[in-house]
């Protein structure tokens, strides 16, 4: 089979989009992919709004099936470079790890280690905003 036999007879399926980014970063979120065995694409549209004015973005296309994978793609990626430049205690960053895996426990709060459901999008205990 050759290789336009091989694309052809391949089945069209959807692709969602995991992220837009800068036309750098996108690339570079594919390699990524690419090396963690994810099948991804970049693809997007001419400018997000239409009129012109943002810089240039590409979007990461994979599966749906592959979307988590991505996920904790990014997820490593950021607690890696947490770890490398946070001035934060190991201790409590392990701890604010081990909330982000639980999620139904509640967010830990990095400031004063309250562990439970925010209160109006804040920590229950000393009052940091999350998100």
């Amino acid at each position: 089979m050759n290789a336009f036999n091989f694309f052809r007879a391949r089945p069209t399926r959807e692709r969602i989009t995991v992220i837009e980014a800068p036309i750098p970063e996108a690339k570079r979120l594919l390699a990524k992919c690419t090396e963690a065995g994810i099948d991804a694409t970049l693809g997007g549209k001419e400018c997000c709004s239409g009129g012109g004015g943002c810089s240039p973005k590409a979007a990461v296309l994979v599966y749906p099936e592959d979307a988590p994978k991505v996920q904790a793609l990014l997820q490593d990626e950021w607690s890696s470079l947490i770890e490398r430049e946070t001035c934060l205690d190991r201790e409590l960053l392990a701890k604010v790890r081990a909330a982000a895996e639980n999620p139904e426990s509640g967010p830990y709060c990095p400031a004063c280690g309250h562990q439970g459901a925010p209160v109006s999008g804040a920590c229950g205990d000393c009052g940091l905003a999350f998100g």
